[in-house]
């Protein structure tokens, strides 16, 4: 389940860094996020709020809470992910 994990926020990464790079920091959902992302620049951002992401999510590993880190990686693939690969592949 942690492998599901990090590949999601490895893809929700990605794509965010390329929506944010092609149409502004306008285009990010969250709104703290998208103040990081104009506050500290993009890379660093990203790099934080994913490497934020992957220590909680091993710390959920590590206390044995794989249903909490599937119901987390079913929440970013609809709640991330897909709206990304939709907001890019039009």
């Amino acid at each position: 389940m942690l492998v599901a994990f990090l590949a999601a926020q490895l893809a929700d990464g990605v794509l965010t860094y390329r929506g944010v790079a092609s149409m502004g920091t306008a285009i990010e959902g969250n709104p703290i996020l998208a103040w990081y992302l104009t506050a500290a620049g993009v890379g660093t951002t990203i790099v934080a709020a994913k490497g934020l992401a992957v220590v909680c999510g091993a710390l959920l590993h590590a206390r044995a809470m794989h249903r909490t880190i599937g119901a987390l990686t079913i929440l970013y693939l609809l709640g991330a992910v897909l709206p990304w690969l939709r907001v890019l592949t039009f």
